[in-house]
């Protein structure tokens, strides 16, 4: 859109350009005609006085060598072609003015077109990458619920864990408290007997089943380490595309304010127009 503006902005300052030299050229026909016609009258009038005089005249009176001819005359085909000239050049800048008009009012509506044809292609885009931005927005609100529960069904498989691995302790001790007790029974009563070896099966059993605990552990906190990680990366993620959807709903706001102004042409359209494509005088402000 931006390079369909600039485009607009060059074609219709160069349309400006053309209107300001034909508007020069039209100023120096109007000067010329204007010349050529206070002379005309300034002549009619000395013909028409001296159509006035006869013999009764009182400003009659002879005159120093009045059929004297200055180095300035010219001839009745010259004056013919000199006023000819000035009105055949004055119609054809006329001619060319009412062209440059219908042309300027023809880019006029072809750039307006072709500017509302790109608003529209924008506002379509904007629309879709709205649609588009809210349809990530709630994928990414779904899956930060979802992960902030596994984190929250972790966390208490962790504090089972611990739990159970803190359950194991006292046991633990009781075995090891039984075993060295029974090692201070007295002579040939320090038998290696069953309850020996079943204490000593119990404290393999508790030390495997710890160690099975500690493993379950590691991996429960580093899932939990990873969801987090997760969840901080969705966190982020979804601030960027809220602020990102926030601006371009800003940008469709000031787009939509906008289009409440008037277009190029309707602008055009409110000016009265004379015959020639000449401005009216009471319409020049609009310009």
């Amino acid at each position: 859109e931006l390079e369909v503006v600039e485009g607009v902005r060059a074609l219709l300052h160069h349309k400006v350009n053309q209107a300001f030299q034909q508007i020069c050229v039209l100023q120096q026909c109007h000067h010329r005609l204007h010349a050529d016609l206070t002379d005309k009258y300034t002549a009619l009038n000395i013909d028409s006085d001296c159509t006035a005089l006869s013999n009764k005249t009182d400003t009659i009176a002879f005159q120093s060598d009045p059929t004297r001819i200055k180095k300035d005359i010219v001839y009745p085909e010259q004056w013919e072609s000199f006023s000819t000239h000035n009105t055949q050049e004055a119609m054809t800048e006329m001619h060319n003015s009412t062209q440059l008009c219908e042309n300027i009012n023809h880019t006029i509506q072809q750039t307006t077109s072709d500017l509302e044809t790109q608003w529209i292609a924008t506002n379509f885009a904007f629309r879709k990458r709205t649609h588009e931005m809210e349809k990530t927005i709630a994928e990414l609100e779904y899956q930060k619920k979802t992960t902030e529960s596994e984190i929250r069904e972790v966390e208490q498989e962790v504090e089972d864990l611990e739990r159970a691995l803190a359950d194991k302790v006292p046991p633990m001790m009781v075995t090891h408290t039984r075993l060295d007790n029974r090692t201070y029974r007295p002579n040939v009563e320090l038998c290696r007997d069953n309850p020996q070896y079943r204490l000593v099966d119990e404290v393999a059993e508790i030390s495997d089943t710890q160690q099975s605990l500690r493993e379950k552990l590691g991996v429960a906190e580093y899932t939990l380490a990873s969801l987090q990680r997760t969840l901080q990366r969705i966190a982020h993620d979804l601030q960027v595309k809220n602020n990102s959807l926030l601006i371009d709903l800003k940008c469709t706001e000031v787009r939509g304010q906008l289009a409440q102004h008037p277009k190029p042409h309707q602008l055009y359209d409110n000016v009265d127009h004379v015959p020639g494509g000449a401005i009216a005088p009471g319409n020049q402000q609009v310009a």
